[in-house]
């Protein structure tokens, strides 16, 4: 596999991990929603438009606590792997991928050339594409 494809199960990771935050949140809000409107519907005489709105949102509920499943096992080995790397290649990879940072702003941030990020960026996606593609 080629640098830049397996730079790819870096990028394809961190996205599938605001996926997974994303649906973590909606399933949040969802769930409380739910929660509101139970108690609104111990006072309103409209329960029955209340109950369908909460019988849609558990459907909602449902569906998207599957897609986080799913993100969840396809993610796992490499969750593992990323979470076992020095703290410091950790910090590179996540400012990086996680939050989009280019090299120049993590070479000011951390000090250190971007030779050397560049060499931990690929180091970090070479175990990866070893672990998991075996």
């Amino acid at each position: 596999m080629r640098k830049t494809e397996k730079e790819e199960l870096l990028k394809d990771f961190y996205k599938k991990r605001r996926t997974l935050d994303k649906l973590e949140y909606e399933i949040d809000v969802l769930t409380k929603n739910n929660e509101e409107m139970k108690k609104i519907m111990e006072t309103d005489f409209k329960s029955n438009a209340i109950s369908k709105r909460i019988e849609k949102n558990n459907n909602m509920i449902l569906n998207k606590s599957l897609q986080a499943s799913d993100i969840r096992t396809e993610t796992a080995a490499a969750e593992f792997i990323i979470s076992s790397l020095p703290e410091e290649e950790r910090t590179i990879i996540e400012m990086r991928y996680k939050h989009g940072r280019d090299y120049l702003f993590i070479v000011k941030k951390l000090n250190i050339s971007k030779s050397t990020i560049s060499r931990r960026i690929s180091n970090v996606a070479n175990i990866l594409d070893e672990e998991l593609n075996l």
